[in-house]
């Protein structure tokens, strides 16, 4: 049976985009019979709803509410009201009554409605509402206010429940309080490694943080945080998803801040997952998991413990590691990526902080007496470790640790391929390694270099495994070397038979192992100074005389004597002429002599059989 329900006020209805809070005051007996909620202020509105409990039948009603002029004002006028028909049976539409409003006995303004069953409405086993009242914010604060409901008349057919008609104003039955809490005020929306941060300033008074996000065209309550928290992670978010959120206020009496504060948004875009880092022998080695839908990845790195990152470099879609070359060394460093869809970008995911030391760049160089391995200093490094690996070798052999930026390897066998390697020692960790391979053979050590009797004579040392030796020479106005001859392996001396007297050569010597040649000292030098020829001796009244030939370069001659018996030369004394007559002679006795040319202290070689006379 069509129920027909005449309102003295517009009921208007609201349907909020959050859920609707309810709070329920108790009704003084012996009216238990109604509820109130409210869905609080959403858009600067707040709608009040009258609810009949269950297994409750009534004739009418008259209803008085109480409120603040100067934070609420009414919205309907007494056009007309109307109910929702879906929750509360079919109702009359628009049907015109009567709307007033005054001043209540405590000042305060009263907004007065009621309603007149013409059949008996009942609620059966569950309660319905009947109607709605809406109120608009007009204080730009909202302050706190009390929203009171008092009931000036009730008839039921349960006559426990009725409130006989008064011209007074009863004791208030329900009392709505707004929040003391002002509008939120927003942050913003930022994406991070697993989802979306939503953050708000802070609200006094604030018990709780309820956290919304629209979700199909309204706004569905996802958390609640507590009133000491100002943010909140949205983990739920999908990659390249952009999504919508609002946050509201709650009191430590349940009570929801005093408006809506609209809305702030963000896009999710997904970090790149598992971001380590590693070191490599050219630097930092980066990796990450590729993130579906990147167009683009941004790798960055910082100094730990500071909070400005520096762009290392852009990597493409496709990638998913790359090495920084340009890694300072003998610093503690983070490293962090981003994912970019076009201009959009994910949270920086951070990779653990690493310790790094660069790996030094050395070279090896075949020198006398061994390998020397040479390397610049390493920021941060204190020392370095060196080692060696032969060619087929599975493991390296450690030889030294040194804080210099060289070493020299006595010990390395010629005529092997080796593997040379250094890593850079710091405070907090160690370097990579990169290898280097020689084809090592020895350098031969330059021991001396003479005029000899028909020559140049030049010496070194023997080195192993050396199947000959390659000398050669540069005279003085020559810039480069002159292939001379190839030894055997068992020569450790070479004559240079065509050489000038008084022209400046220079030696040097390199070893061969097979088709392998070594290295060579910078070389001896020295001015040929030819051995003079002996020409005559002979026995004159003031002894014996010996004569030599010029040589050309020469400044002077040495005179040496050794006399019968004897195995070694007497030095007599040097003349510029070249001829010398030794006075100091004894009859009957046989002398030799032999001459050396000098220049300055470069000396000749000699006859070392000399001339040979008897004192007559």
């Amino acid at each position: 049976m069509k129920k027909s329900l005449s309102l003295l006020m517009c009921v208007v209805m609201l349907i909020s985009v959050f859920s609707a809070m309810s709070v329920t005051a108790s009704a003084a007996s012996p009216n238990d019979s109604m509820r109130i909620a409210s869905t609080l202020f959403e858009n600067d509105y707040v709608t009040f709803t009258i609810y009949l409990k269950k297994n409750v039948t009534v004739n009418g009603a008259i209803m008085r509410i109480v409120y603040d002029p100067a934070v609420l004002q009414p919205v309907c006028t007494n056009d007309g009201a109307f109910m929702k028909t879906d929750s509360y049976g079919d109702p009359a539409q628009n049907v015109p009554g009567i709307y007033t409003a005054g001043t209540s006995v405590d000042g305060s303004n009263m907004y007065t409605i009621g309603f007149v069953s013409m059949n008996p409405y009942s609620t059966g086993s569950s309660e319905k509402g009947f109607m709605q009242i809406k109120f608009k914010a007009i204080h730009p604060d909202r302050p706190r206010t009390d929203v009171k409901f008092y009931c000036m008349e009730f008839n039921s057919t349960d006559a426990s429940l009725n409130i006989p008609k008064s011209d007074t104003l009863p004791a208030g039955m329900y009392t709505y309080t707004n929040s003391t809490l002002s509008k939120m005020k927003l942050g913003s929306v930022t994406a991070e490694a697993t989802g979306l941060r939503v953050s708000w300033t802070k609200q006094t008074g604030a018990a709780n943080y309820r956290v919304f996000k629209l979700v199909n065209g309204s706004y569905a309550l996802i958390a609640t945080v507590s009133g000491d928290k100002t943010s909140y992670l949205d983990t739920t978010v999908k990659a390249n998803e952009t999504a919508t959120y609002s946050v509201r206020a709650v009191d430590k009496n349940g009570v929801v801040d005093s408006g809506f504060p609209g809305s702030i948004s963000g896009s999710f875009i997904a970090a790149p997952s598992k971001v380590a880092t590693s070191i490599q022998p050219t630097g930092v080695k980066v990796g990450w998991y590729s993130v579906s839908g990147a167009t683009s990845y941004k790798i960055y790195r910082r100094v730990a413990g500071t909070s400005s990152w520096t762009l290392v470099t852009t990597a493409s879609k496709s990638a998913t590691t790359y090495i920084d070359t340009q890694a300072p060394s003998g610093q503690k460093l983070e490293y962090g990526v981003k994912t970019f869809v076009n201009s959009a970008s994910s949270a920086t995911q951070v990779a653990p902080a690493m310790w790094y030391y660069k790996a030094p760049v050395f070279t090896v160089t075949a020198v006398t007496g061994g390998a020397n391995v040479k390397w610049t200093a390493i920021a941060g490094a204190t020392k370095y470790n060196v080692y060696r690996k032969y060619n087929g070798a599975s493991s390296w052999t450690f030889l030294a640790t040194v804080t210099g930026t060289s070493y020299l390897d006595k010990a390395v066998i010629s005529g092997r391929n080796v593997d040379y390697t250094v890593k850079a020692i710091g405070a907090n960790g160690n370097s990579s390694f990169t290898s280097k391979r020689i084809s090592y053979v020895g350098v031969p050590h330059l021991e001396s270099i003479a005029n000899a009797t028909n020559g140049i004579t030049i010496k070194w040392s023997a080195v192993q495994n050396a199947t000959g030796y390659r000398i050669y020479r540069r005279a003085s106005g020559e810039s480069s070397w002159t292939y001379l001859a190839t030894t055997a392996a068992s020569a450790t001396a070479y004559t240079d038979k065509n050489v000038k007297s008084g022209v400046y050569y220079k030696y040097t010597v390199r070893t061969v192992f097979y088709s392998m040649f070594s290295n060579f000292e910078d070389g001896l030098l020295l001015r040929c100074v030819a051995t003079p020829k002996l020409t005559s001796i002979g026995n004159t009244s003031a002894g014996i005389t010996v004569k030599w030939n010029t040589v050309s370069g020469a400044n002077g001659y040495r005179v040496y004597r050794r006399g019968a018996g004897s195995n070694s030369w007497l030095y007599l004394g040097t003349v510029t002429g070249n001829s010398f007559t030794d006075k100091n002679v004894t009859k009957g006795q046989y002398y030799r002599y032999t001459v050396r040319a000098a220049y300055g202290n470069v000396y000749s070689g000699f006859d070392t059989n000399g001339l040979v006379t008897k004192r007559s």
